[in-house]
């Protein structure tokens, strides 16, 4: 990731890095500290408490007029910051969110997460001047925005944030828009463990999204049914052109299965927790 923001074919003295690390207990801290003499390149730390709060204290130090987010498994590519600020440039927009290609495709785990969160953004990007299905790692946005509207919800661990925030900036009437030219790799590999363990932090992170945006959408805005759901879990396997379409249904619905545990789970708990307060 650093090296790809280090190689950006834009004035180096226009743009800083802002690298937070989120309470690693490997050996990242180290790393990071020697990067300190790196132009323009600033660490910060927080105490593993999500990638909300990471990404809120990046906007606290920040001082540039746009913020651009990525994740340390993504790869940029060299136009990035440039087409950012083009498309700022042209555009009357307060954020824009681009692609996400997976950059693992030996991986079947990674290939069928990527898959899934493709057809939500086919689905929900339709029309590219109210995207609802935005991810943080291929994000931009005006400073003055995000700050106004407090920045991303530190309730999240992981999984929804950035849709929370988009859905926040859409209902404070800030214009938002996707752009499948700004494209970003994520390199992110998968265990049989850590893609279940994945999809069930996300079905947490929906749980919570759900419960605080169902009063901010549009009620034109069309829903996902969920023949929608199925439709998905019989045509990815059928898109991807390796595989065994057994093996990948059965794993896509897994994956999807650990997703509605902890939706339910996540409701479960908040509803107990709401009872508690009474």
């Amino acid at each position: 990731m650093l090296e790809s923001l280090v190689a950006q074919d834009f004035d180096p003295n226009q743009f800083e890095i802002i690298i937070v690390n989120d309470g690693s207990t490997d050996r990242t801290a180290e790393f990071l500290a020697s990067l300190r003499t790196l132009h323009r390149c600033r660490i910060e730390t927080t105490d593993h408490r999500g990638a909300a709060t990471a990404r809120n204290r990046g906007i606290k130090v920040a001082q540039g007029e746009l913020i651009a987010f990525t994740d340390d498994d993504c790869i940029v590519p060299p136009n990035w910051i440039r087409q950012l600020d083009e498309f700022f440039r042209q555009k009357n927009a307060s954020a824009v969110g681009g692609l996400v290609v997976n950059g693992e495709p030996d991986d079947i785990y990674a290939a069928l997460y990527s898959a899934v969160w493709d057809f939500f953004s086919e689905r929900l990007n339709k029309d590219h001047e109210a995207p609802r299905f935005l991810v943080s790692n291929n994000f931009a946005v005006r400073r003055e925005t995000i700050q106004r509207v407090g920045g991303f919800d530190e309730r999240f661990w992981v999984g929804g944030e950035d849709r929370e925030l988009v859905a926040r900036l859409r209902a404070a009437g800030e214009p938002v828009h996707f752009d499948p030219s700004l494209i970003v790799t994520h390199y992110h590999g998968f265990t049989f463990g850590t893609f279940l363990t994945h999809h069930y932090r996300m079905g947490r992170g929906s749980s919570l999204l759900h419960r605080l945006t169902r009063t901010n959408a549009p009620r034109s805005e069309e829903r996902l049914q969920p023949r929608e759901y199925i439709k998905m879990l019989l045509q990815i396997p059928k898109r991807r052109a390796t595989g065994s379409y057994l093996s990948d249904l059965l794993l896509l619905t897994l994956g999807q299965s650990a997703v509605v545990a902890g939706y339910v789970i996540g409701s479960l708990s908040a509803h107990r927790s709401s009872r508690e307060d009474e």
